[in-house]
């Protein structure tokens, strides 16, 4: 609870102080007491990106590996162009060559958004670490794309998991039915994702069917609210918003 509580304030010193305390009195740390510190440093009144990269370094020593929920941690120390150029230089001179720092700082670009940056930095992967990329490597570039609607990286990116063997996951399949909402490759994406297991949030039906409506497919728009309902998925605020335009479900 301090921890959490130093984190949100961005207190890194007190935030450094539970670490040690709980390494002290042989208490394990795991990954969510990293993302603490982590984010504590973000949200700090100076952003000590260098920190950062030193507490992934620390998880990696400590044989904990970073998620996405330890990057997400640390973005808001990124979110301006300035930041990410900053981060990307710190990336380059100290030699980092965390697979967890590199993310970071895609993450950051993909965020402002600049995919070129982004994309700069996965193509430059092989120099900058010995680690492979992964499902979340792809994925950060995905939701990027995603957000700008960049349907020919999306493709590229797609292509690029197949040839790496990469088994796309909920985020990855999310990224791709957004990406090409509301055309047909949003469907045939979200078929292949239930087909996969895995159930599309809330936020990506929402977004599927606004779309639709928006493009005039009110066939379709139905559908993707019937189906939002069969999942669990209860109408909220733009749902009930598009039923009063006629939308059926």
């Amino acid at each position: 609870m301090v921890l959490n509580c130093a984190a949100r304030h961005g207190d890194a010193a007190m935030a450094s102080d539970v670490l040690h305390y709980l390494t002290d009195s042989d208490i394990p740390l795991y990954e969510h007491h990293y993302a603490a510190m982590i984010e504590a440093y973000a949200l700090s009144t100076s952003p000590n990106i260098p920190k950062i990269f030193a507490t992934f370094e620390s998880m990696q020593s400590a044989g904990i590996l970073p998620h996405k929920h330890t990057v997400r941690a640390a973005l808001p120390a990124l979110s301006s162009r300035e930041a990410a150029d900053s981060a990307a230089v710190a990336l380059l001179q100290n030699n980092t060559n965390l697979l967890a720092s590199i993310e970071l700082v895609m993450a950051a670009y993909a965020h402002i958004p600049d995919l070129t940056a982004a994309m700069q930095l996965y193509t430059n992967l092989p120099n900058l670490t010995s680690a492979k990329p992964t499902t979340h490597t792809v994925n950060i570039l995905l939701s990027g794309c995603a957000d700008t609607k960049n349907t020919e990286l999306a493709m590229y990116l797609a292509s690029e998991m197949r040839a790496m063997h990469l088994r796309p996951d909920a985020v990855s399949y999310e990224a791709l039915v957004r990406v090409w909402s509301p055309e047909k490759e949003a469907f045939l994406y979200l078929e292949e994702m239930k087909a996969a297991g895995h159930r599309a949030g809330r936020r990506t039906y929402v977004d599927l069917v606004t779309k639709c409506v928006n493009a005039g497919d009110r066939k379709r728009a139905e559908l993707v609210l019937r189906e939002m309902a069969e999942v669990g998925w209860e109408n909220d605020h733009v749902t009930r918003r598009l039923l009063k335009k006629g939308v059926r479900i």
